[in-house]
């Protein structure tokens, strides 16, 4: 009988990332997040290019351009923010106009100066 659950052609990376999502998966199913999700934005990246892909809020005006906000949010700031990974909905897009409250930030401490 033939191992149908062999993973030896594909590479190593890709059932680890396999894996993160099935555990990811296993988590929303469960309602441990953080968040009480109905929607999500994945970003596939490969070598040669990134494939967005995304389900739930279609009916949302900008809650794709939202959620790539709040991803930008998270990825590029070079201090710590207030939330770290998690960003409160408190944008909203209509028809391309933003309004936006302030949500605090916090510098991180440079432990090496006076």
């Amino acid at each position: 009988m033939a191992n149908v659950m062999s993973f030896g052609g594909v590479p190593r990376g890709r059932r680890e990332l396999a894996r993160w999502l099935r555990d990811l998966a296993d988590t929303i199913e469960s309602d441990q997040a953080e968040t009480e999700p109905s929607a999500a934005l994945v970003v596939l990246t490969g070598d040669a290019r990134h494939e967005v892909l995304w389900t739930g809020h279609e009916h949302q005006p900008g809650f794709l351009r939202g959620a790539l906000c709040a991803a930008y949010a998270v990825a590029t700031p070079t201090y710590d923010t207030v939330g770290s990974n998690v960003r409160p909905r408190t944008h909203g897009y209509s028809g391309g106009s933003r309004e936006a409250k302030v949500v605090e930030i916090s510098k991180r401490e440079n432990s090496g100066s006076s």
